[in-house]
């Protein structure tokens, strides 16, 4: 069972739709841990360097090599294309964090299924930060392993700062 599955959704959005939705979302994220991650980068860099050597070597081999070298041409922009300025603005790795940018694509998702802002509540008494957008946002991050770096879950009160966060930037 998965953590969406308790999630109360709008009448007519369909489960599927959602998880097809979270597939994209875990897709992303991944794209962006690897591009923010040194190792990754390096791994690129080799990468392009690598296929860029091979194309000039198959151009000094002869004719009957450069049957090959769109193939190289197409992997090698294609990995340029993962370091895009497009790609890190889209995932807006220069001002947000991982979790930040995970809140940014739930929140979007939440205004596409129940039309309406993301919000949440802060109990008077106690301070406890609650909601529909919360407990949607808490589901979502299990279902994507958004975790802190210790292996715990983020706190209502974490995401609450992450939404506060996403509206003074996006303004």
């Amino acid at each position: 069972m998965s953590a969406i599955d308790n999630i109360p959704l709008p009448p007519g959005l369909d489960r599927e739709e959602l998880r097809a939705d979270l597939e994209g979302m875990r897709s992303l994220l991944r794209t962006r841990r690897e591009l923010c991650s040194p190792l990754g980068q390096q791994q690129i860099a080799r990468a392009i360097k690598t296929a860029e050597d091979l194309w000039m070597q198959l151009s000094l081999l002869g004719v009957e090599y450069f049957r090959f070298r769109p193939h190289l041409r197409n992997l090698i922009e294609a990995l340029e294309k993962d370091q895009s300025p497009a790609v890190v603005e889209l995932l807006d790795i220069n001002r947000l964090s991982l979790f930040e940018s995970a809140i940014s694509l739930i929140a979007d998702r939440w205004r596409h299924y129940f039309d309406t802002e993301p919000g949440y509540s802060t109990s008077p008494l106690n301070a406890v930060v609650s909601g529909p957008f919360i407990r949607f946002a808490e589901a979502v991050l299990v279902e994507l392993e958004v975790y802190k770096e210790d292996g715990s879950r983020y706190a209502p009160a974490a995401i609450k700062e992450a939404l506060k966060k996403l509206r003074r930037v996006r303004v």
